[in-house]
């Protein structure tokens, strides 16, 4: 705390902090061996959470009389982080909680309970309420991958990043199709290192997945392709990323 009560910070928490409740011992230098490469998916610790996330639940009383203002994440830095900058500088985005209501009543001996749950979405202050999408596991075919993108929110979810790490096995990457449509047909070998696409062949439309729509991510390679090792990042252009991994 720099200023403020220290009251009104009812829980405070990291994914570092969780991860060594889990693991109290073994990796207090380095993280556990991943499955793949940035898959984020340990065989020897299935609980490590790889991603950095810091958690803090705040009082209304912090806020007086006033409303909720802003939160501002100046940067979060890795040292060395796995692939890009080591400095990330975080911005707002869009999001989803997920409330849960319960109830107990009691008559004599007799106790009955019942739940319900719903999901709110939580948009930034002058943004379209997000597109909230979500994917299939990839299903390998010959020499094609695909993953079925669906856009489960009530806003349009437009591609604006798609980042690849496929298996040697594969040999080059010819094209990455949406729904038929080719976003990008540069044949790419496989270098050991991610392929980030920012850049797209056809409209922002071949792109685009409008609300309750489904569209199938299709990725075509030179050779059969192997049976796992995929790790697929999908960005849209709301900030939201769907992380694919087989």
């Amino acid at each position: 705390m720099v200023t403020g009560s220290a009251a009104n910070v009812l829980f405070a928490t990291t994914s570092l902090t969780e991860n060594l409740k889990n693991y109290p011992t073994g990796y207090l230098v380095n993280s556990p061996a991943e499955t793949a490469p940035l898959s984020g998916v340990s065989a020897v610790a299935p609980l490590w959470d790889y991603a950095n996330s810091y958690t803090a639940i705040v009082s209304k009383a912090a806020f007086g009389a006033g409303t909720f203002g802003s939160v501002v994440i100046p940067g979060q830095h890795n040292s060395p982080a796995k692939v890009g900058s080591n400095l990330i500088l975080p911005g707002p985005c869009d999001g989803e909680v997920i409330n849960t209501a319960k109830v107990t009543a009691k008559s004599g001996n007799l106790t009955l309970t019942a739940s319900d749950t719903a999901n709110v979405q939580i948009a930034v202050v002058g943004s379209v309420l997000s597109a909230n999408v979500t994917a299939t596991t990839p299903v390998v075919s010959s020499k094609q991958v695909s993953s079925s993108l669906t856009n489960n929110g009530t806003a349009k979810a437009v591609i604006s990043k798609i980042v690849i790490t496929w298996p040697a096995a594969n040999g080059k990457l010819l094209k990455v199709k949406l729904a038929g449509k080719v976003l990008f047909d540069t044949v790419t070998p496989q270098s050991g290192s991610p392929l980030t696409i920012t850049t797209f062949k056809g409209t922002t439309g071949d792109r685009s997945i409008d609300p309750t729509k489904v569209k199938a991510l299709l990725l075509e390679f030179e050779k059969n392709g192997a049976a796992t090792g995929y790790v697929i990042d999908v960005t849209f252009t709301n900030g939201m990323t769907v992380h694919i991994v087989k």
